[in-house]
């Protein structure tokens, strides 16, 4: 009974050290693709909204916007001295006020919250600032639907401090729904604060 025991701890021992070694490969591996770095960063973002439709008939109730928030992470793989691609996952909380045609003035609060991926390109200049912008995937619940691509484009500042912490922040606009099929259209522009690490 003790020699196998003693077995499987050294089987466990030798599987864990194997896997261990297999881990650092595949870092190594990652390091060698990415020579410039990776950071992850968290970010909130608010400001201004508007939604449209194309069902947009007499009628049909009208929309204002009563502005927006949004939680994001996103990391960032720098593939070059300036150029990252920068995948993340939000969440967009938006408020509107839904007036019935037939009663302008008495309005209804409501809400409409979106998922959102973007994969962004992130271009780095003058040394603090950058420009990025690409397609966001989208989704969400309800009757106004926004699901599927979007885009958005992003222009700002990073600084990094010097323990690798990040500090961004800047003007964006980010539209959801823009397949001409879809019958709602999001717009959100605002403004974004975040911080990370660059590895």
């Amino acid at each position: 009974m003790r020699h196998s025991i003693a077995a499987f701890l050294l089987i466990l021992l030798l599987s864990g050290t194997y896997n261990a070694k297999a881990q650092n490969r595949l870092t190594e591996s990652v390091d060698e693709l990415l020579p410039y770095g990776k950071s992850v960063t968290f970010k909130i973002s608010y400001g201004g909204n508007d939604l449209y439709s194309s069902e947009d008939i007499e009628g049909g109730p009208s929309y204002t916007g009563r502005g927006f928030y949004s939680i994001e992470a996103e990391m960032a793989f720098r593939i070059t001295d300036n150029i990252d691609i920068v995948p993340g996952i939000s969440f967009i909380g938006n408020s509107f006020d839904v007036s019935p045609a037939y009663r302008p003035t008495l309005s209804d609060r409501q809400s409409l919250n979106v998922f959102s991926i973007p994969v962004y390109v992130r271009y780095h200049f003058f040394k603090y600032l950058f420009l990025s912008g690409g397609p966001t995937f989208n989704v969400n619940g309800g009757d106004r639907d926004l699901n599927g691509i979007g885009a958005g484009l992003h222009f700002g500042g990073e600084f990094k401090l010097n323990n690798g912490l990040l500090v961004t922040f800047g003007p964006f606009i980010r539209y959801q729904g823009i397949l001409p099929w879809k019958s709602y259209k999001l717009a959100n522009r605002g403004v974004t604060f975040g911080v990370g690490y660059r590895f």
